[in-house]
C-alpha cells in the first residue's frame, strides 16, 4: 500500500531532510536557514491561498477550508518548533495564516469586519489588494461590497510601530490582475 501524503506533509519532510545536512551549522547560520525557509514558506502558503480563482461557494466550504488551513499552519509551525533552536520565533507567520483562515471561517457578513479590523491591526503592512482576495475568497460578500468593506478596515490600521512584527505581506505579489476583474 503507497503511502499518501498532503503537499503540506511533503513539505515538512523535504524541509526535515534538509534540515539534516545544516544541522552541522553554526547556531547563527542554522538560525539563519530556518528564518529563510520559513519565511519562503509562509510567502508561498499565502500566496497560493489569496490566488485562488474560484471564491468558495457557501459559507460551509468556505469555513472546511478555514479548518484545513489552521490544521496546516499548525503543523508547519511544529516542524519548524521542532528544529528551531531554543529562543527562535517560528510562530508569528502561522499565526498570521491562522488569522486570515478566521477571516473566512466568519459566518456573519456583518461580524466579518471585526475580524477584518484584527487582521489589519496585526498586519499594517496587508494591502489593499491582498484585503480583496482574502474576503473574495469567502464568496459571500457581493462585489459591490468588496471594496467598501476593505476600505473601512484598512482606514482603521494603527499607524506602524517600531516593534512591530516584521512585514509579512511586502513581497506577496501576484501575477493576475484580481482588481481589475472587480473593476476596484
Amino acid at each position: 500500500m503507497v503511502a499518501v501524503h498532503h503537499p503540506v506533509d511533503t513539505i515538512c519532510i523535504t524541509l526535515d531532510d534538509y534540515f539534516q545536512d545544516y544541522n552541522h551549522l553554526r547556531d547563527k547560520n542554522f538560525e539563519y536557514v530556518i528564518n529563510e525557509a520559513q519565511n519562503l514558506v509562509y510567502k508561498k502558503y499565502i500566496t497560493a491561498m489569496l490566488s485562488k480563482k474560484v471564491a468558495f461557494k457557501n459559507v460551509e466550504e468556505a469555513q472546511q477550508a478555514a479548518t484545513k488551513i489552521v490544521k496546516e499552519a499548525n503543523q508547519i509551525r511544529s516542524f519548524f518548533k521542532k528544529i528551531a533552536p531554543e529562543g527562535v520565533n517560528v510562530d508569528w507567520p502561522f499565526e498570521v495564516i491562522s488569522m486570515l483562515a478566521e477571516v473566512l471561517r466568519c459566518q456573519d457578513v456583518e461580524m466579518l469586519s471585526l475580524d477584518l479590523h484584527s487582521v489589519v491591526a496585526k498586519c499594517p503592512d496587508m494591502s489593499e489588494e491582498q484585503l480583496v482576495r482574502l474576503v473574495w475568497l469567502r464568496g459571500d460578500v457581493p462585489r459591490a461590497r468588496l471594496r467598501d468593506t476593505v476600505a473601512i478596515a484598512r482606514a482603521s490600521r494603527p499607524p506602524p510601530r517600531a516593534n512591530s512584527h516584521p512585514s509579512l505581506f511586502k513581497h506577496i505579489t501576484f501575477s493576475d490582475r484580481l482588481l481589475s476583474h472587480f473593476n476596484l
